[in-house]
């Protein structure tokens, strides 16, 4: 059996956290991630071709490792902690029923973006990327649906979220050049990808009023998982070709492991910009990873980067680093 880790030890493994830290620790880790995901996926042998069969397996492994091991320490929810949660004594009937429009978010988030990722060209990612910021302050300023207010439904659409809406959203339409050769289907699952991304950090940020960002993460990995359960299957069930021979080597597990544990620890990082800051902070420092990540890929690994490409990038940038200086000042 598995023992908390001492409070010292937690103590120091977490220490106050500040909504600038949360957001640093964000941008590098989610940096981070990227490109090592990237790298195991496309240089290694293992290119499994079922993705939502991949999704049921790291939201498995994520599951497990947050369910049964002492990691769940090291975010304590006491009032003292600097991520406070609220007191009340709750059944876990009564949580799931809290979290449910969350967890919903979140798995049409997982059943989308694959698709999202196979429809869309690679130029387009960051036209349907750049709504997310936008949709969050629409429906921030329209939260009719929310029973309680968070922290930032005092969010409205002045002129500064406009500038830095609009800068945002047309300096990666301008990197992307135009919309190009976009089918109505890419289109579709453009738009919901970019919704749920956004509906999804409103609805945290109102769950999170009520309880700790780990029991959010437990929720979102294991009906996560059993909700991709039909859709891997059917993956598996359609696929043309011969499925893969090396589903029973160790490599291959040992990179379902890896990358499964570096989802849970974006999520858990997500989480809790979410809870220290925003939806839109949150939303507004993706947007920073995505303009960083095309710079980097291009300088790093020799990406095609034009002018015009990098001057959209510069434009996006400076948009999302204005909606980030405007959310400090707010909050």
């Amino acid at each position: 059996m598995l023992l908390p880790l001492p409070a010292t030890t937690t103590q120091r493994l977490l220490p106050s956290l500040t909504r600038l830290d949360s957001l640093v620790v964000y941008i590098v880790a989610s940096l981070f991630a990227t490109f090592l995901v990237s790298f195991l996926f496309t240089k290694t042998e293992y290119k499994f071709p079922f993705p939502h069969v991949v999704n049921c397996i790291q939201l498995a492994i994520a599951w497990l490792i947050a369910s049964k091991t002492p990691i769940a320490s090291l975010l304590p929810s006491s009032p003292s902690s600097s991520l406070p949660t609220a007191t009340t004594t709750t059944t876990p009937l009564q949580t799931t029923r809290l979290l449910f429009p969350v967890t919903a978010a979140y798995i049409g988030w997982l059943v989308v973006n694959p698709l999202f990722l196979i429809h869309v060209p690679i130029n387009a990612y960051q036209i349907f990327t750049g709504l997310a910021l936008p949709l969050s302050h629409i429906l921030i300023s329209t939260s009719f649906f929310l029973k309680k207010p968070t922290q930032s439904s005092s969010s409205s659409l002045t002129v500064d979220t406009l500038v830095a809406c609009g800068l945002y959203y047309f300096g990666f339409w301008l990197s992307s050049e135009g919309f190009g050769k976009i089918s109505w289907q890419g289109t579709f699952l453009g738009l919901f990808n970019a919704f749920f991304l956004a509906l999804y950090g409103v609805l945290a940020k109102k769950s999170l009023i009520s309880v700790d960002p780990w029991t959010l993460v437990r929720h979102n990995s294991g009906w996560g998982c059993l909700v991709m359960i039909p859709f891997g299957i059917y993956n598996w069930v359609t696929w043309p070709g011969p499925v893969p021979s090396f589903v029973d080597e160790l490599g291959f597990w040992f990179q379902m492991v890896l990358t499964g544990s570096i989802g849970l620890g974006l999520q858990m990082i997500t989480i809790v910009l979410i809870k220290l800051s925003s939806p839109i902070m949150q939303t507004s420092a993706a947007g920073v990873k995505v303009c960083l990540q095309s710079v980097l890929a291009a300088a790093i690994l020799g990406n095609p980067l034009s002018k015009l490409n990098l001057f959209g990038t510069a434009i996006a940038l400076s948009g999302a680093c204005y909606s980030i200086y405007h959310e400090l000042r707010k909050i």
